[in-house]
């Protein structure tokens, strides 16, 4: 990417490009800068800034194909302030436009597109003023892009959350599982049912989780992943998780599952085409491989060559099935991305990363290759060919 950025936003456009908003570049400065992935080139191009700076943010792609991004912090350090802000992306004019801001600021909460096309925020920590402590957000608001208005929910039946997931569930309803409110880790679950207004609470989850991930698989049971659980007595931080559990919302019944090789927090999950999941990088691991999970066969198999060593990065399902790793913190927040070709291994193996523009670069350099055979054959020697590599292995930038 143009910036090295953590702690960012990525979202599939409708016309297959993926917008990067926002974050840091590791050195407490906050960016506005955005930028534009195009999976045909393999190349990031800058896109128009925001209006402000954000980290931690939300984005939404919208029913219409714009994006809404929403709230995060604008400050860092001393100064932790959290924004109520929010601005809309449109792609077709490629400029943002300011929106109503939200009720409450608030970073770090989760922001789920309805079947009606409004956008429900939930939780979310609040710093206010330098000086004074921030809290936890308990209000959960929609905004209606038609209106471009904000309304609150029917209370929540919790207190506030942060580092919780919010999950459009195949009935409609959103579940909102796991987190950290006032007393740490929080293992409730609750669902918001649009057509009443109202939420419900439902099993705990089986553990607590806090910075975990939340796929909707193809069946339409949620898989949570990892995370940071139980607090550690020696360390008194959170311990990381490699555990996974299944919600069957039909059913409102937690199944715990094969565990991760890796303890994981602040990782990325994505749903592939296949119906498989990846898993990529975090905090707290115990290996830095990403790993492909089978619902059918309860398996995780890693994902052999070098390591993607990040967390707080971003992993966006491309049209044509690959996925884009961008950015995160490594020892600082970085730049580099990576793609996931799912199709890329023998059929047993779980996939392969490159780095994004690889393919195109290869070819110039055929091409260039063949040029200079054809116009000065005595300067070339073209080597034995070697046998073909796995495709399951790693392609080091």
């Amino acid at each position: 990417m143009s910036s090295r950025r953590a702690e960012q936003t990525a979202t599939r456009l409708l016309d297959g490009r993926v917008l990067i908003t926002g974050g840091t570049d590791g050195s407490d400065h906050v960016l506005s800068s955005t930028e534009l992935f195009d999976p045909k080139t393999g190349r990031f191009i800058r896109g128009p800034a925001m209006s402000a700076a954000r980290l931690d943010q939300t984005a939404t792609l919208l029913a219409d194909g714009r994006v809404l991004v929403a709230g995060g912090f604008g400050q860092l350090g001393q100064a932790l302030r959290s924004l109520a802000s929010a601005e809309i992306f449109d792609p077709t004019t490629n400029s943002w436009l300011n929106a109503a801001p939200m009720s409450v600021p608030r970073a770090r909460q989760t922001a789920t597109l309805l079947e009606g096309g409004r956008v429900l925020v939930v939780g979310g920590y609040s710093a206010g003023k330098p000086g004074k402590l921030g809290g936890f957000v308990t209000l959960a608001e929609i905004y209606d892009p038609l209106a471009n208005r904000w309304s609150a929910t029917n209370p929540m039946g919790t207190g506030g959350r942060q580092g919780h997931t919010a999950t459009l569930l195949s009935d409609h309803r959103v579940l909102v599982a796991g987190g950290e409110g006032g007393l740490g880790s929080n293992p409730s679950a609750e669902v918001y049912d649009e057509s009443t207004n109202s939420w419900s609470f439902i099993h705990f989850l089986l553990a607590p989780h806090v910075g975990h991930t939340a796929t909707t698989l193809l069946d339409g049971r949620v898989l949570i992943v990892g995370g940071a659980g139980s607090i550690s007595p020696t360390l008194n931080e959170p311990a990381g998780l490699a555990t996974a559990e299944l919600y069957d919302p039909p059913a409102d019944r937690w199944k715990l599952l094969a565990p991760m090789h890796s303890t994981r927090d602040h990782h990325t999950a994505t749903l592939l085409r296949d119906g498989r999941v990846l898993v990529v990088g975090g905090s707290f691991t115990s290996t830095p491989l990403p790993e492909v999970y089978d619902v059918r066969s309860d398996k995780w198999a890693s994902v052999p060559g070098a390591s993607v060593d990040r967390f707080s990065h971003t992993a966006t399902l491309l049209d044509d099935g690959r996925v884009l790793v961008a950015g995160g913190y490594t020892s600082a927040s970085t730049a580099s991305s990576w793609l996931y070709d799912p199709t890329g291994s023998p059929a047993i193996g779980p996939g392969r990363f490159s780095p994004p523009g690889l393919p195109l670069l290869v070819a110039a350099g055929m091409a260039a290759l063949l040029l200079l055979a054809w116009r000065k054959p005595s300067l070339i020697r073209l080597p034995r060919l070697a046998a073909r590599p796995r495709g399951d292995e790693w392609i080091d930038p």
